[in-house]
Parts: C-alpha cells; sequence; structure tokens
C-alpha cells in the first residue's frame, strides 16, 4: 500500500511544470508539525520511527520521480500506432481488469460506456 501510495506521488509531482520537489525540506516541516501536535507523548523512539518512514518514502518517490514523462510519450506513441478496434479491447481490458480488482472503483465511474472510453482514450 505504501508503494502505490508513493507511485500516485510521484505521477503527481511529476506533473507540476518547473517545480523542484525537496522531499528533506518537508521531512523537517512534517517532522516539527507531529511534534507539536503529540508534544506530551513525543519521543526519540518516534521521532526515529518517523525518521526511518520518511527516508522509505523519500526512496520511492525519488526512485519514480521523472519516470511518468517518458512512460506517457511512449505510451501515447505505442496507442497512436494502434488501430481503433485493438484500442477498443484495450480499453475493455483495462476497465474490467480494473472493477475486478477494485469493485468499489464503480461507483465513481458512473458513466456511459461512450464516456469511460473518452476517458481511457485521454
Amino acid at each position: 500500500r505504501l508503494q502505490e501510495e508513493c507511485d500516485v506521488l510521484a505521477l503527481r509531482i511529476s506533473k507540476l511544470k518547473g517545480v523542484t520537489a525537496t522531499l528533506s525540506e518537508y521531512k523537517a516541516v512534517m517532522l516539527a508539525s507531529l511534534r507539536s501536535l503529540v508534544p506530551k507523548d513525543w519521543g526519540s523512539s518516534h521521532e526515529i520511527a518517523w525518521t526511518w518512514l520518511w527516508e522509505n518514502v523519500e526512496r520511492m518517490i525519488n526512485a519514480n520521480l521523472g519516470k511518468p514523462v517518458s512512460q506517457e510519450k511512449a505510451l501515447s506513441k505505442l496507442l497512436a500506432g494502434l488501430d481503433e478496434k485493438t484500442r477498443g479491447a484495450i480499453r475493455r481490458n483495462v476497465y474490467s481488469t480494473f472493477f475486478e480488482m477494485a469493485p468499489a472503483g464503480q461507483e465513481y465511474f458512473k458513466q456511459s460506456t461512450t464516456r469511460l472510453h473518452f476517458i481511457a482514450d485521454r
């Protein structure tokens, strides 16, 4: 689950144009916020745990930063080379697999099939 969240964060950060993410600064800010939220209970073990967690999160995010741009270009090139019938089959398979893996996703995609195909093409 942590890897999935880091992948989503890397995607969102990569979409920001002209912004350089300094994750180490976030670590310090978040650490200070956590200390102030639970001042009575906060101790050195909490600080060690937070540092360990954030170092792992930072490593996972940095591993994927910059990759989405090149992957998006390659995917666009691949899809542009496919005929409409093949693209339609891919769209159906994507949604079928998604709804099998995450049935709750159907609550977010209550559109017509045409609308789902439009979303998939984007």
